[in-house]
């Protein structure tokens, strides 16, 4: 992990170290659909912190439960959904994100065929 960056985040003071810490290791992006937090402005302001497991589905605050998330994948899709029930306990954390990933890859999907009847609707493609 690359310690000069995450000093120089948190020198900034835009970032906390832990926020820091999880958004190098994550090449800053979403674990979970790979948008590029620093491709916009619009990108950088959807960047969250995710608990991987989620706290009342026994999660923890260690550094190893925390994943680089966007708004849409951590709040829309993600919520309070545990990869847990799909890998079973002693799951790595590589092992959860990617069960996660792939959750939100099939949940991106039904809402892309939900927008897509709804711009029928509207005429979208005029």
């Amino acid at each position: 992990m690359d310690t000069e960056e995450i000093k120089e985040l948190v020198e900034s003071r835009a970032w906390s170290e832990d926020n820091a810490r999880v958004s190098v290791r994550a090449e800053h992006k979403c674990e979970y659909c790979g948008l590029d937090f620093f491709a916009s402005v619009s990108n950088y302001c959807l960047w969250q912190k995710d608990h991987i497991v989620p706290i009342k589905h026994g999660g923890t605050d260690e550094m190893s439960n925390y994943a680089a998330a966007c708004f849409p994948c951590d709040v829309v899709f993600k919520a309070q959904w545990n990869p847990k029930n799909h890998t079973g306990s002693d799951a790595s954390r590589e092992q959860l994100v990617a069960v996660t990933r792939d959750y939100i890859a099939g949940k991106r999907l039904q809402a892309e065929l939900h927008l897509e009847s709804q711009r029928k609707m509207v005429r979208w493609n005029r």
